[in-house]
């Protein structure tokens, strides 16, 4: 629980892979999308919310910044065919 998300630590493989993240909360909270992510998939406050960006060759944790609540996460790189 608390005011931010992360994943412990995601390394993509490549530059320029999509990195998407799904967060979910107990509380309704606004989600605030991490640097260079975008946010989709719902309005502001909800509890399940969705970000991406494309990938630089840094490690990457997808954070969020939320109003107070228990909370989980998932992240996901995908590789351009």
């Amino acid at each position: 629980s608390g005011t931010s998300l992360s994943v412990s630590t995601l390394t993509p493989a490549a530059t320029g892979e999509l990195i998407v993240a799904t967060g979910a909360t107990i509380n309704t909270v606004t989600f605030t999308a991490g640097a260079n992510y975008t946010n989709y998939n719902g309005t502001d406050p909800c509890r399940l919310r969705s970000q991406y960006r494309l990938s630089s060759a840094a490690t990457e944790t997808a954070p969020w910044t939320i109003g107070t609540s228990s909370w989980g996460e998932i992240a996901r790189a995908y590789k351009p065919l």
